[in-house]
């Protein structure tokens, strides 16, 4: 069974503090730090009413088909919240080279990627540095950013990545939610 993926934090400045989600093979390969996080996931008892719906012939296609009335039943199972209900993935796309590549017998051919959405208030100085400090091993010397463009890891390590977020109440460090 493979394992599931795990949150590893960053710091995107201006004392705030996410999560990001990362495959476990990824954390593994870069040897990286997973947060510690104990009981954040919920469980609850879902259940969904019985109803009917209509069923159309599948080999007519034709405004003259009529649809025939078909009993659905009582459906019941358990939500594991933290899960996101929407269609579409949330974030940056960044793109991470490793160490392996594509052919080993040819290796003008490149070397593999591996893609990791990180939160979309995420500078590319912030994620340079969360890479720099956070991949212990096979640390790459760039990532791509949305638009493709080589951006290096190798920056100053600083406390506040981004300190522009001053004004009032300063936010507490995010808690996990997977």
């Amino acid at each position: 069974m493979a394992r599931e993926a795990q949150l590893v934090p960053m710091n995107i400045g201006s004392g705030r503090t996410v999560f990001v989600k990362v495959p476990a093979k990824v954390i593994d390969y870069f040897g990286m730090e997973a947060a510690v996080v104990a009981g954040t996931t919920t469980q609850t008892n879902r259940e969904r009413r019985a109803h009917t719906r209509k069923r159309y012939v599948k080999d007519q296609l034709s405004g003259t088909t009529e649809a025939t009335p078909v009993a659905v039943g009582v459906a019941r199972w358990v939500d594991v919240g933290g899960r996101s209900r929407r269609g579409r993935a949330q974030g940056k796309l960044i793109i991470v080279p490793t160490e392996i590549p594509h052919n080993p017998n040819d290796l003008s051919r490149g070397y593999r990627m591996v893609s990791l959405r990180v939160p979309g208030n995420a500078t590319n100085y912030s994620i340079a540095m969360w890479i720099n400090t956070t991949f212990t091993t096979h640390k790459p010397a760039y990532f791509l950013t949305p638009s493709k463009q080589k951006y290096p890891v190798a920056v100053p390590i600083v406390a506040d990545p981004n300190p522009g977020n001053r004004d009032g109440v300063p936010t507490a460090p995010a808690t996990p939610n997977p």
